[in-house]
């Protein structure tokens, strides 16, 4: 019954025409006001993930800077003006098998990948979203009526538009792959997704990507936020929140390790990691790398993921940044501590975290620091040890 109802009796009264008239045309004035004003339809109940700009209410500086970082670019919707496609319409690959040259065209404020045998236009694919920081690569991807595809094209930070690594694995024809690019299955796609996304939400089997989190923003560490914005402007003494830089190091490098493992899915690792420690495609695996290191298994638990990298920034690129973080720990006369043999104090990584050509135009440090990584360049070991002879370098090259 509703709240202001009345069932006490009322005298019935017979109005006349003029105040019935009158009476008629207050009730619609006063309906038209209530159709104006209409309340909105009842909302579904708000779900546990707030999005990262919620985070800004508190954390305006580390928002702003993550907002930049690599992590939160890993997937995003392609623009017009993001950096990949300055120049972009310089782009002209042709496919060894297909024979068809790969271009990029912008129409309409959005690139396409177009297709052409000759000078003839035969295809094209827009480009909708770029899977990818852009710190080595990104790869565009289209989503029409055949579903969701990778396509033909691969932009490669050292390389630039290049035909994607993955033309190389499919057949001579490529009909059952289709002329674009090539077809992902909504599962593989939510695998390959998930690691790119803060969180996904669903059109039945199919993911919504207007609706998710894309990129890596802050609950994809911390966790789902919505309890801990109401505990923070409620002023509780319990936050709701999970913070990983008071883990422990084995805990952080589980959690990194979900993502950072170069066939990681939903499920675990695809292919495995080979036993032999001088495989260059270890090098692809850069926490299970770290944790086979004397710098972590003897740390008792200090050194981590966090020690040279902030989760919240671009990662440095320059050596001496890497360097001053080896000598916090290997001074050359301080108790409990082990010096560089070679009595240096720069150029370490050159010897211990050389890089590895691990795709095309891809390389990674060697994130397994050994004693003398089996990847070390002797030519560039030679000049880091000034010109001396490198006794017992190994001769693989990381070229």
């Amino acid at each position: 019954m509703p709240p202001f109802s009345s069932q006490r009796k009322t005298t019935s009264i017979r109005p006349n025409r003029v105040l019935l008239g009158a009476a008629a045309l207050c009730f619609a004035w006063v309906w038209a006001g209530c159709m104006g004003n209409k309340p909105a339809a009842p909302q579904a109940a708000a779900g546990p993930y707030v999005g990262a700009q919620a985070c800004a209410e508190c954390h305006a500086g580390i928002f702003k800077k993550q907002s930049r970082s690599p992590h939160a670019r890993t997937l995003r919707p392609a623009e017009a003006g993001s950096a990949e496609f300055q120049h972009a319409e310089r782009v002209r690959q042709r496919h060894p098998q297909n024979g068809l040259e790969y271009r990029l065209v912008e129409r309409n404020g959005q690139w396409q990948q177009v297709r052409f045998r000759g000078e003839q236009e035969v295809g094209a694919a827009s480009i909708q979203y770029l899977l990818g920081s852009g710190a080595h690569g990104v790869s565009p991807m289209t989503r029409d009526a055949k579903g969701w595809r990778y396509l033909m094209l691969t932009y490669y930070a050292h390389g630039g538009w290049d035909l994607s690594p993955m033309h190389g694995l499919n057949p001579a024809s490529l009909e059952d792959k289709g002329e674009d690019g090539w077809p992902v299955a909504p599962g593989e796609l939510q695998k390959c997704w998930s690691c790119h996304s803060t969180h996904l939400e669903f059109e039945g089997s199919e993911v919504a990507p207007e609706r998710s989190e894309l990129g890596v923003r802050c609950e994809s560490c911390h966790g789902p936020g919505r309890a801990h914005v109401e505990a923070a402007r409620a002023k509780s003494a319990d936050l709701a929140i999970q913070n990983p830089a008071k883990w422990s190091s084995e805990s952080l490098a589980a959690l990194c390790q979900q993502c950072h493992n170069e066939t990681a899915t939903v499920e675990g690792t695809m292919m495995g990691i080979s036993d032999d420690p001088a495989d260059p495609n270890t090098v692809k695996y850069h926490v299970h790398g770290m944790k086979q290191s004397s710098c972590f298994r003897k740390s008792s638990g200090k050194f981590s993921c966090l020690t040279c990298h902030d989760p919240h920034d671009r990662s440095e690129t320059t050596p001496a940044f890497y360097e001053a973080r080896c000598n916090r720990c290997h001074q050359p006369q301080s108790a409990g501590q082990v010096a560089c043999s070679a009595g240096k104090t720069s150029g370490c990584l050159t010897c211990h975290m050389p890089k590895v050509e691990v795709a095309k135009y891809t390389r990674f440090a060697d994130h397994w620091i050994r004693a003398r990584s089996p990847f070390v360049d002797p030519a560039l070991l030679r000049a880091a040890l000034g010109g001396k002879a490198a006794h017992g370098a190994s001769s693989r090259s990381s070229r």
